[in-house]
């Protein structure tokens, strides 16, 4: 169930009940699937430096690589809720999604894209980009799944307390896994870009609440953790 959200194997809308009560169940995998999409990603940067690649190169092929293993859809509903938030009334629960992106959501987009390519090649060590993605991706599905259970967005509605409890002790086995990875992988400098992303990704839900759909508001979430996440561990490297 988590390999199909988190990836391009799964459907493109996620919208009955029983899939996302399902979808909470299976937290726990987030972190084991977002480590592995990391790694792959960090295997992507080794294999790229190491036949003499400028670091740039890496990083842009490391971050497509990425793109093309989730089809896209963290980027994609982050450009959304971007002309969500920049819109300049509240949209309706059936208008929330627009076919088409606006300015807003193709500037954030590219400047997202630009600052996880431009931090990864500042890295520059394929052992600590290795380290650095593995630890951002585990992260960063951990904290989607706060997002998922309990839900923030147009037209939804938080689940019933005792359904929201089903799924606790689901999430608190994901985030504990993603906490040892990152201190495993990248040490207490990790700890703290961690809770540097996972306050960055509460202010952007508290935002994005009331402007768009709730997969995207918890798809995106990904794509702020991880920039912030990436950011952080390269200012305190």
């Amino acid at each position: 169930m988590a390999l199909a959200y988190l990836t391009w194997l799964g459907p493109s809308v996620v919208a009955r009940p029983a899939f996302e009560n399902a979808l909470a169940r299976a937290a726990r995998a987030f972190p084991v699937i977002g480590a592995g999409l990391g790694a792959a990603a960090g295997l992507v940067y080794v294999i790229a430096y190491g036949v003499g690649l400028p670091p740039l190169v890496g990083a842009l092929a490391a971050v497509a690589f990425l793109v093309l293993a989730t089809a896209a859809r963290h980027e994609a509903a982050l450009a959304r809720l971007a002309d969500g938030l920049g819109a300049a009334r509240e949209p309706k629960a059936e208008d929330a999604v627009p076919p088409r992106l606006g300015a807003a959501g193709v500037i954030v987009l590219m400047l997202a894209l630009g600052a996880r390519i431009a931090t990864i090649a500042d890295l520059e060590s394929g052992g600590l980009v290795f380290a650095a993605l593995l630890a951002a991706g585990a992260s960063s599905r951990a904290a989607l799944a706060p997002l998922a259970r309990y839900g923030w967005g147009v037209g939804e509605e938080t689940p019933a307390e005792g359904e929201a409890r089903s799924g606790l002790g689901d999430l608190l086995i994901g985030v504990g896994i993603a906490l040892v990875l990152c201190l495993v992988f990248v040490g207490w400098s990790g700890l703290v870009a961690l809770i540097l992303a996972a306050a960055a990704v509460a202010a952007y839900g508290w935002f994005g609440a009331e402007r768009a759909a709730r997969e995207d508001t918890v798809l995106g979430a990904q794509q702020v953790y991880e920039t912030v996440f990436l950011i952080a561990l390269s200012a305190l490297r």
